[in-house]
């Protein structure tokens, strides 16, 4: 009885390397998304307060520090 089993192969091997690296990728994207969404969410805040708040002339200031902080989170993240 010994032809009734067919033998099925073992998957091809992944070295270690890959599968780290894949491992890492995901958690820099998680974290990027983490980010934009945070900042997303703070600048929402900043928008419908802000138009209440300030005049016109204020909101290129309010831009570039917006522009600013984005740039900055976005070094930050790539910086891993």
């Amino acid at each position: 009885m010994q032809g009734i089993y067919t033998y099925i192969p073992e998957t091809n091997y992944v070295p270690m390397e890959y599968s780290i690296a894949a491992i890492l990728l995901l958690f820099i994207l998680f974290m990027v998304l983490i980010s934009l969404v945070s900042v997303l969410k703070l600048l929402y805040f900043y928008i419908s307060t802000f138009r209440s708040m300030c005049a016109v002339p204020n909101m290129a200031v309010f831009w570039s520090f917006i522009i600013i902080i984005i740039i900055t989170i976005i070094i930050n993240d790539t910086q891993v």
